[in-house]
């Protein structure tokens, strides 16, 4: 697959786009939301069906590193052996490993962690809000000190899974009606 230079001020030497996906953004590869999310370090995650069981299990419990890459490409393979000894050096970390083939797999996580080009890295930390990510190469020095600073990070005792919408006629719908019209006396 051909690299094409990073974005202009990215100073990257380059990012692979994920195939089948001329735009280079991964538009709702799960079938998720369509609403536009912005990634931005500090940012809360929130999680929905389209979340994998893996992310959402440690979400606000541990710190997770996802990885975003392509086989068979020399910087993508860089890229995630630069990863893997940063965790290696870590502790109560999840890294998790997709391919950019695997969208059923990876769900709406780099939709979440603005992961949308191979290679792109995310660290999340133990709140539950992404500490930081790249849409291109980074070395482990700056992996290491992004997972140490999420790792400082509070563990969440909140959930952080947005709400499934309410369905017409279902129970809840109809307690949250009947208590709605009841007036206050």
């Amino acid at each position: 697959m051909p690299t094409v230079p990073a974005a202009a001020g990215g100073g990257a030497a380059g990012v692979t786009p994920i195939p089948g996906d001329p735009s280079g953004l991964a538009a709702n590869p799960a079938g998720g939301t369509s609403e536009s999310v912005i990634a931005a370090p500090g940012t809360q995650v929130k999680t929905s069906e389209a979340t994998p069981k893996e992310f959402v299990d440690d979400l606000g419990r541990r710190t997770i590193v996802v990885v975003l890459y392509q086989p068979a490409s020399i910087i993508d393979e860089s890229q995630l052996l630069e990863v893997r000894a940063a965790v290696a050096g870590s502790k109560d970390v999840t890294l998790l490993e997709y391919t950019a083939a695997e969208y059923k797999r990876y769900g709406d996580v780099p939709e979440k962690l603005g992961l949308f080009r191979a290679p792109s890295v995310a660290v999340v930390d133990r709140a539950g809000t992404i500490e930081n990510f790249w849409s291109s190469f980074v070395d482990r020095g700056l992996l290491f000190h992004a997972i140490s600073k999420a790792n400082a990070a509070r563990p969440s005792k909140v959930a952080a899974v947005e709400a499934p919408p309410v369905i017409a006629g279902s129970a809840f719908s109809t307690a949250a009606t009947a208590a709605a019209s009841t007036p206050i006396l």
